[in-house]
């Protein structure tokens, strides 16, 4: 074991990699505590490594910034070891921090990722890469202040992600998808490293995640990712896209520059009122008195946001703003009394008048409209054909009636359930859909078709039934679209594509004329649906749940073996299986996440039964090597 490299006496270990080793260290001319990074020794006698090691050092000695520790010596390319000496920094990392503590606020959250990316720009500016920006990387104080370790070591190797025998270099788990796709690593690369990173920051969980390395890589090469939002509704819309902002596939997509990002963040951090000016002391705060910080910061922060709902009246932005205090506040009246307001405005006609001479017109057109309707042979409709929305009203069942759910026959993974879907349950309380009575002549002769349901809905309790939508005619409609799951969710009317769902620039709602149309919403993890809304029901709002599609495993094992998977939640129960053949788990009609625990189990009279817990996702097929049992 090293007791000493050169004038530097090693104390003790206090990290390793994939590339180093880090100890804390004795310069034993200067008598100074230092951090010494020594390269694994496969790197070591490499001596293109050890030149670019050498250009490195000197790029990074060139950053003077309180943020980045300063660089004091490298090995050179002629010594027998390869390294680099650093200030010591006495701290923990942000890895080890984010396992003992939670930001329960995002704004928590972006005052310390504020100053991560603040340190990032300067070296950016520089003309320094990260390349490896991880919480291993990020080192805090005792004081609370933030310390960017490691810049530039992955260049080290000729290729900065994955070694000539196939190992991975660095953390996959950051990597950005043209790094996995063997491009080299830019600012670019930081910046969707950056979104990793506020993503667990602000919802506690990484986006990307696998059984394996290998598999983790797949993921980030096609940002396949649960929405922040769906993952914890409590960070609020805002936040969330610009969380998948940073995350974009394309790199041109992300945010052009850490200058951008910084001034994001600072856009973000205002909604809540807080200023840049008191970002560095609140960051401090919130990392050495997290839960008391936090207590005070958040009537700040509901106070701001309902000052913005009230200023934006009945915009998307106070929209957004009053779902995300509904779920941090759901208890203040205030919230409530500004719910309330805003639903309200969405059925109230505003006048104005440029729009007089529109509304004779339309006045006019309705005249003639009834005149002609009433005039006419009138029959009573087969069956009430069409949902209503109460403003108090808290579930929604959408009829079993394919006129109204169909899905696209087109589409290899439509739902041909025809299930009934529920929406927004504030009492668990299930509710009965009786069938229609075939009508005799009390009813006027008409008999509907037996196999059609008709919808029932709950007020306040109370079971109420459907008004005529006979009587509820208009030229002009507009529908608000709910979708669940809600993010990467693409809305067609007409199977006309009309965009992703969300606030604007995205689809939160459709205006129709009268006649009958069809809005379908589609999901990557889920089966699409198809809404049918017949000519006469008034505008309104569309709830929709999407049913999550099966996930399928694949278990590779001896031949012989017996496989099975045993779901840990949900409907509990054990899917006998063969190997290398798909299993395919079904998800519960009504399950709130798009992913589910199971019991992989692999038994044979040739070796001890094995079992492993593992987590498959929604529409994705998951392949298990028998190795990994081990």
């Amino acid at each position: 074991m090293l007791n000493k490299i050169g004038k530097y006496e090693l104390i003790e270990e206090v990290g390793r990699g994939g590339m180093a080793v880090v100890y804390r260290a004795k310069d034993s001319i200067l008598g100074r505590q230092v951090a010494l990074k020594l390269l694994h020794p496969y790197l070591a006698e490499d001596h293109q490594a050890k030149i670019r090691l050498e250009s490195e050092a000197r790029a990074v000695a060139s950053l003077h910034h309180p943020l980045i520790p300063e660089v004091y010596d490298f090995s050179g390319h002629d010594s027998e070891h390869a390294y680099i000496v650093t200030e010591y920094v006495d701290g923990v990392t942000l890895a080890k921090f984010l396992k003992q503590n939670a930001f329960d606020l995002p704004e928590c959250a972006l005052v310390v990722f504020h100053r991560i990316v603040t340190a990032l720009d300067h070296a950016h500016k520089t003309g320094i890469v990260h390349r490896d920006l991880k919480p291993e990387n990020i080192m805090i104080t005792g004081d609370g202040e933030i310390r960017l370790m490691d810049f530039g070591i992955s260049r080290v190797v000729e290729n900065p992600g994955i070694t000539s025998t196939g190992q991975i270099l660095g953390s996959p788990a950051y990597m950005a998808p043209e790094i996995v796709r063997g491009q080299i690593a830019d600012e670019k690369s930081d910046i969707f490293a950056c979104g990793i990173l506020i993503y667990q920051m602000t919802t506690g969980c990484l986006p990307f995640t696998g059984t394996n390395p290998h598999a983790v890589l797949v993921k980030i090469a096609e940002t396949e990712y649960e929405d922040p939002e769906v993952k914890k509704p409590e960070i609020g819309t805002r936040v969330s896209r610009f969380i998948r902002r940073l995350l974009s596939k394309n790199p041109e997509d992300r945010p052009q520059n850490t200058s951008i990002l910084l001034k994001e963040t600072e856009a973000l951090l205002a909604d809540s009122n807080i200023n840049s000016n008191e970002i560095i002391d609140l960051s401090r705060k919130v990392i050495t008195r997290g839960t008391e910080c936090e207590k005070k910061l958040k009537p700040r922060v509901i106070n701001s946001l309902i000052k913005l709902t009230r200023t934006e009246g009945n915009s998307a932005l106070a929209h957004q703003t009053i779902n995300r205090l509904l779920c941090i506040a759901p208890d203040n009246s205030e919230v409530k009394l500004l719910w309330e307001n805003i639903y309200a405005d969405d059925n109230r006609f505003k006048f104005k008048p440029a729009i007089v001479i529109s509304s004779l017109i339309t006045i006019t057109v309705l005249i003639i409209a009834i005149f002609i309707f009433l005039n006419r042979n009138r029959t009573k409709p087969d069956l009430f054909r069409f949902s209503l929305y109460y403003p108090d009203t808290q579930v929604l069942f959408v009829p079993q009636d394919k006129d109204l759910i169909s899905t696209d026959i087109a589409d290899p993974d439509a739902d041909t359930s025809y299930s009934y879907v529920p929406i927004l349950v504030n009492d668990a309380t299930q509710l009965a859909v009786n069938s229609m009575v075939p009508m005799d002549k009390k009813n006027n002769g008409h008999k509907p078709p037996v196999d059609m349901k008709q919808p029932v809905f709950v007020k306040n309790g109370t079971p109420v039934m459907p008004a005529d939508p006979m009587m509820e005619s208009a030229l002009e409609r507009e529908f608000t679209i709910f979708p669940f799951p809600q993010g990467k969710v693409k809305v067609y009317l007409d199977n006309k594509f009309l965009g992703f769902w969300g606030p604007s620039p995205g689809i939160s709602s459709v205006r129709i004329g009268n006649g009958k149309h069809a809005v379908k919403l589609t999901h990557p993890l889920c089966y699409s649906k198809t809404i049918t809304i017949p000519e006469n029901m008034k505008s309104g709002r569309i709830n929709v749940r999407l049913n999550w599609k099966p996930a399928r495993l694949i278990v590779e094992a001896p031949e012989g073996s017996v496989v099975a998977v045993k779901t840990l939640e949900g409907n509990l129960k054990t899917l006998p299986g063969i190997p290398g053949a798909p299993i395919e788990v079904v998800f519960p009609q009504f399950w709130d996440k798009s992913n589910i625990r199971v019991k992989v189990i692999v038994a044979s009279g040739k070796f001890r039964t094995k079992e492993k817990n593992i987590t498959l996702m929604a529409g994705r097929l998951m392949k298990m090597p028998f190795e990994s049992f081990d």
